[in-house]
């Protein structure tokens, strides 16, 4: 073929070297006026070798090169993996998974960056996707590109931003070998294609265009390679073509030269002008609106398409001794000539649509080498059927009566000499019953009978020899009552599709208990079967194989329990009204969409061990939930069934990476609805450690009780209270900061943070205005916590909302809270408890209206010094403080300066012998015990402490009950 040799050349490394655009790209290199490129267009092999050729003879110009390719499953993470790996980084600490391929390690971008800053570099970057940005390597990156005389080439589509984009011609039969070349290569075909081969099976897809569009069901795809011998196996391997195929159809999409949507696969609509031009400059395709005439040179056609005969009578074409692939169609009916098959014998694939002669021409006897026969509304087709010649060598037969109301039945005996007929596909046959002679077909594997719609009843007999059939197929036969008995026969089966059968009235449990091999089982509206309960109850146990289950339209028990089937990775439940408890731990979902539980009234969901999920859309969560128990790894348990329901209802999501929590946003409808008014989102990237642990989440309305002093310094450990907040969010280990939960820290009442390495202060979470509701923030063994909050701005109120603070072994916090902020900020916390911060000095620096504090606890903080440094609290602070605990505090010499605590009531001091000063008054204290009826201010403390204190006021001594516990005793 014309430009074979040119592309073979190309298709080798190093083989761009002749083309205009590498050179284009090799003097942009060494243009100090550029920084950013871009190679564009067709994403394939042909621009990433430009690119790469490019880099190697630039590989003088530049102290560091970085070349990343992540044509398959592109993601920022990815790529700066990939970057930091070539720059000998570690970013992953041990232990942690990384399923969260869309975040990106700030830490990461922030080292890479430091690394290239100063240095020559040229990074060569594909294939990257629409919108691509530079995030995940530090906005310095690009700000600095010119400065050092760096480059950096990006591979991708059009809407790329650069300084120069270098476009490519694309969908060229030099592009196609350069592919097939290349795919021929990879892992997942295993060698099973040539690139020749390769080429024409993209070609082949071009022969289905309809309505401006190169489209095609995949499943035929399959049989029309396999009739044109793409891929050889041996009898007994035949199967296994199927799975590779679909590798190659997956290949092919990855280089966007082909997409798939659902069962269909096509070519992109960019891509369309191109494909109408190969099939027009083509030397083996003929795809025209007439048959080729006697003057015309066809020797080298192999496939050929008459979009519109337009004659009524077609004459012999001229001899075609490659013609493979032949396709007859018109508006009208035609006629074809008895000795129109005589010059092309080599017929492998022959489809007729609208053909008006009763019979098939004689010469269709010479087709000996027919594999695919499609005869499609034909007015005559139970003639045309009687008069079919013996084609030994026949695979897939389909025959469609679409368009005739009525028609005579096939004749019985048809396929009584089909013993090589793989596929039979009857598509809207008006026929009552089946011919007898189906039975015949011992080596059928594809059975599809689609909208006959007066079908009745199968033949019992009709599989007892079918144990070869893998897809049975009875979609939308209004009519049909029954299977066959000898269905337990089909012990091989793997796909039963019985969509659209409402008459079907029959126990189909006893048959399923012998198809262990199913794989995928479609019951849509299936609504007269006399046991779909036991079905679906059983399924677990008796089809483990299961994939795909699509039950709708029917009338279930309320409770589905799907746990058992651990291979399933498709379900579509939609019109099950009275299903109420869905169960789908353990299974292999990838996907939570929109309308998988569409018109069911679900009460309970429950997801526990999903370790395959990649995207839920919460949202599209059934409104009628009340309660959710999800996890993506781990087995902790949900709540007990016997709770009472009012206890149980709300929402347990554990997630090992954030990009299951994206689709979440502040306004989110689902935050108003029954399930989501009470939470705990757990946001844990240690997998395996917690699996072992076996942590339960449960959501109950009990207080929080202290622990006993001794166990508390033996463990180290934060108490962990069942708060009484609902909305509770959870971030347990990891070293970067989990994107996209902004949207659940808008609604989070309580914020836990532990084991976490990336946080220094709360708005490396997100912006701390958002978090309007979080009422309580515990923060433990963050080691690189410096500080909780800083303010940059004193118009903003933020954590207005705050009660609760408690923070614990937190190796480098100097403060809580610094800088400025509005004077409502704080305004509700009431709760202060620090304990293990052993570089604390000081709880606030900066000044803090604190009119709601009731108490505060302090423990081995061994540097603070003061709680409230100089005149940082405004008037009226301190009013409603009521205890005070103070341990281990060697250095504090004072609580607060200028402020006194007129409410106090509770002080218990151990450890802190340079506080000489309480801030007591007598005034208050008189105030307060007339007031609250005698009582007095309860204090503990060693009595070596309590004896050197100094008292503005004699009084204030005599107003405190002062106890001295052996407990507290000082140790000499």
């Amino acid at each position: 073929m014309a430009g074979r040799g040119r592309s073979e050349a190309a298709a080798a490394e190093g083989g761009v070297e002749n083309f205009p655009a590498g050179e284009k790209l090799l003097q942009c290199l060494t243009n100090q006026n550029i920084g950013l490129i871009s190679v564009q267009r067709y994403l394939g092999v042909r621009r990433w070798k430009i690119a790469k050729y490019a880099a190697r003879k630039s590989n003088h110009l530049f102290d560091v090169q970085i070349l990343v390719e992540l044509r398959k499953n592109f993601s920022l993470r990815k790529a700066q993996k990939e970057i930091a790996c070539q720059l000998g980084m570690k970013t992953l600490m041990d232990g942690e998974s990384d399923d969260d391929e869309e975040s990106i390690d700030t830490n990461v971008a922030s080292k890479i960056c430091k690394t290239l800053m100063g240095r020559k570099f040229l990074l060569v970057i594909g294939d990257v996707p629409p919108g691509f940005n530079f995030e995940f390597i530090g906005d310095p990156f690009l700000r600095n590109l010119k400065l050092n005389e760096s480059k950096i080439v990006i591979v991708g589509p059009e809407d790329l931003q650069s300084d120069v984009a270098i476009k490519l011609d694309d969908l060229s039969m030099d592009m196609l070998h350069e592919e097939a070349a290349d795919i021929s290569h990879s892992p997942s075909i295993r060698g099973c294609f040539a690139p020749n081969t390769i080429v024409d099976c993209f070609l082949h897809v071009l022969l289905f265009y309809e309505f401006g569009t190169f489209k095609v069901e995949v499943e035929k795809l399959k049989w029309h390679y396999k009739a044109e011998g793409f891929i050889i196996r041996e009898e007994e391997e035949d199967l296994m073509m199927f799975d590779e195929v679909e590798a190659l159809l997956t290949e092919l999409q990855l280089r966007s030269m082909l997409r798939r949507d659902g069962q269909y696969v096509m070519v992109p609509d960019s891509l369309s002008e191109k494909a109408k031009a190969l099939v027009t400059s083509s030397e083996r395709m003929w795809i025209r609106d007439s048959l080729p005439t006697k003057d015309e040179n066809v020797e080298d056609i192999k496939w050929m398409v008459v979009r519109f005969v337009s004659e009524h009578l077609l004459l012999p074409p001229p001899k075609c001794p490659k013609l493979s692939y032949l396709l007859l169609r018109s508006g009208n009916e035609f006629s074809i000539s008895d000795n129109f098959f005589e010059p092309i014998k080599t017929l492998r694939v022959l489809k007729l649509k609208r053909l008006g002669d009763e019979f098939l021409p004689k010469s269709t006897s010479c087709l000996q080498n027919l594999r695919v026969l499609k005869l499609e509304r034909c007015p005559h087709l139970h003639t045309l059927l009687s008069s079919l010649p013996i084609f030994e060598k026949l695979e897939y037969l389909e025959l469609s009566g679409e368009g005739y109301d009525s028609s005579p039945p096939i004749p019985d005996d048809v396929f009584q000499h089909m013993n090589n007929l793989r596929c039979l596909y009857l598509k809207h046959m008006q026929i009552t019953s089946l011919p007898s002679s189906i039975s015949k077909l011992h080596n059928l594997w594809h059975l599809l009978l689609i909208n006959c719609q007066h079908l009745i009843c199968i033949p019992d007999e009709l599989f007892e020899h079918s144990s070869q059939l893998r897809i049975l197929e009875l979609r939308g036969n209004d009519k049909l009552e029954s299977l066959p008995s000898s269905l337990s026969n089909l012990v091989n089966l793997k796909k039963l599709i019985m969509h659209g059968s409402p008459s079907i009235k029959m126990r189909l449990l006893p048959h399923l208990q012998k198809l262990s091999a199913l794989e995928v089982l479609d019951l849509d509206s299936c609504s007269s079967l006399k046991d779909i309960a036991d079905v679906t109850y059983s399924l677990g146990d008796i089809l483990p194989n299961l994939r795909k289950l699509h039950i709708s339209n029917i009338e279930v028990d309320r409770r589905l329990d799907l746990k058992r089937c651990q291979s399933l990775e498709s379900v579509l439940l939609t019109g099950l009204t009275s299903l109420q408890v869905l169960d789908l731990s353990g299974t292999k979902l990838k996907t939570l969409h929109e309308n998988m539980f569409k018109g069911c009234l679900l009460r309970r969901l429950d997801m526990l061990c999903m370790n395959q999920i990649l995207e839920i859309k919460w949202d599209n969560i059934s409104t009628t939930l009340e309660e959710l128990n999800f996890s993506q790894c781990g087995t902790w348990n949900s709540p007990n069934d016997d709770e009472q329901q009012g206890e149980r209802h709300g929402a347990r999501i554990r997630v090992s990476n954030s990009k299951l929590l994206q689709s979440f946003s502040p306004s989110a409808e689902l935050w108003d609805s029954k399930c989501f008014s009470r939470f705990h989102i757990y946001i844990s990237p240690f997998q395996e450690e917690e699996r072992s642990r076996g942590k339960s989440i449960h959501l109950q309305r009990r207080l929080f009780i202290y622990k006993d002093i001794n166990s508390t310094i033996q463990t180290r450990n934060l108490p962990h209270p069942v708060s009484h907040y609902d909305r509770h969010l959870e971030i347990r280990g990891g070293h970067r900061s989990p994107n996209g939960i902004h949207g659940v820290l808008s609604r989070a009442e309580l914020l836990t943070l532990c084991n976490n390495a990336f946080v220094q202060r709360l708005s490396d979470l997100g912006d701390v205005n958002e978090m309007e509701e979080m009422k309580e923030c515990r923060v433990e063994r963050c080691g690189e916590m410096k500080m909780f909050f800083e303010g940059d701005n004193s118009r903003f109120d933020c954590l207005s909302q705050l009660e609760k603070i408690w923070m614990f072994d937190l190796a480098r916090l100097k403060c809580v809270c610094e800088g400025t902020y509005g004077s409502r900020s704080f305004g509700l916390l009431k709760h202060i408890n620090l304990e293990f911060c052993p570089r604390l000095i000081t709880v606030f620096s900066s000044s803090v209206f604190l009119p709601s504090l009731e108490m505060l606890v302090i423990k081995y903080c061994s540097r603070l010094e003061a709680v409230f440094q100089g005149d940082t609290l405004a008037n009226g602070s301190l009013q409603r403080l009521h205890t005070v605990c103070l341990w281990e505090l060697r250095r504090l010499k004072s609580i607060c300066h200028g402020t006194y605590l007129p409410a106090l009531k509770k002080l218990k001091v151990r450890g802190c012998w340079m506080l000489k000063k309480l801030p007591l008054r007598a005034g208050d204290m008189t105030a307060a015990s007339t007031s609250s009826g005698g009582g007095r201010v309860e204090a503990e403390g060693e009595s070596e402490w309590w004896d050197r204190l100094k008292w503005e006021d004699d009084r204030i001594q005599h107003l405190i009950n002062y106890k001295d516990p052996r407990a507290f005793t000082r140790r000499r």
